[in-house]
């Protein structure tokens, strides 16, 4: 299983509907239950989670193999650098913590 963060943002959201078509097992992360409904709908595993908590992250992650992690560019935040420095230092957390194999950062939501 793949867990793709940031799922329901533009980016998140084609890598998860592509590993999805090709019939891949995904947990799609964010942080609004509503937003990932059409993606559950679509097959995909859906858990809420807060990107800048590594407890969160850490059972997100868990039971997978990969990950795909998106620094949000939540531009409602004061001090937008302290926070993505918070969400990847959670993901790092988790990461190390699950021993995944394979991780593919983006850091802009740039598209796929």
């Amino acid at each position: 299983m793949t867990v793709v963060t940031g799922a329901t943002g533009r980016t998140g959201r084609r890598v998860v509907e592509t590993l999805l078509a090709k019939d891949e097992r995904v947990r799609a992360i964010g942080r609004d239950a509503t937003r990932l409904v059409p993606l559950a709908k679509l097959g995909a595993e859906a858990f809420v989670g807060n990107a800048e908590d590594a407890a969160s992250m850490t059972a997100a992650f868990d039971g997978t193999s990969g990950v795909y992690l998106v620094l949000p560019e939540d531009l409602s935040q004061p001090d937008l650098h302290a926070h993505q420095e918070r969400v990847s230092d959670s993901y790092a957390v988790a990461f190390a913590a699950r021993r995944l194999q394979e991780i593919i950062w983006s850091r802009w939501d740039l598209g796929v």
